[in-house]
C-alpha cells in the first residue's frame, strides 16, 4: 500500500514497510520541514483582481499551509483568497494596497472580508470561513 497524505496539512502518511532505509530523509523533507512551515509566517502576493487560489500540495511546500499569512500586492479590484475546504485556522494580515477588498473564503462557501491594514483570526469549518473570535 503506497503512502497517503493527511487531509489538513497534506503531510505524508508513511505506509508500513515502505521506503526502507530512506524514511529519515523523507521524514525530514516531507514531514518535519512541512510542520515547521505550518507554524510559520508566509508572505503571499495577491496583486490583481478576482479569485486567488492558495496552493495546497501533497508533501511539498505550499501557500495554504502557513498559519500566518501576510497578503501583499497592489489590488486592481476586489479579491477573493480561496483557501482549501478543510478545518483550519489562519491569522491573516491584509497588507495590500489599492482601494479594494480582500475576502478569505472557500471555493463554495462564504468568507470574511479582511480590511486593508487589518489582521484577523479566521477559522475554516470545512465549508465556510468565519471569525475565530
Amino acid at each position: 500500500m503506497p503512502s497517503t497524505y493527511s487531509s489538513t496539512l497534506k503531510l505524508e502518511l508513511q505506509a508500513t514497510g515502505e521506503n526502507s532505509s530512506t524514511w529519515g530523509t523523507r521524514a525530514n523533507d516531507s514531514v518535519i520541514s512541512l510542520l515547521d512551515e505550518a507554524f510559520s509566517l508566509g508572505s503571499i502576493s495577491i496583486a490583481g483582481t478576482g479569485d486567488y487560489t492558495l496552493t495546497s500540495n501533497n508533501g511539498s511546500a505550499d501557500e495554504s499551509r502557513d498559519m500566518i499569512m501576510v497578503l501583499t500586492g497592489a489590488l486592481t479590484g476586489n479579491r477573493n483568497v480561496i483557501v482549501p475546504a478543510t478545518n483550519r485556522m489562519w491569522i491573516v494580515y491584509n497588507n495590500t494596497s489599492g482601494a479594494f477588498t480582500v475576502t478569505v473564503k472557500t471555493s463554495g462557501g462564504t468568507g470574511i472580508i479582511v480590511p486593508q491594514g487589518s489582521k484577523a483570526i479566521l477559522y475554516n469549518d470545512g465549508t465556510n470561513v468565519v471569525n475565530a473570535v
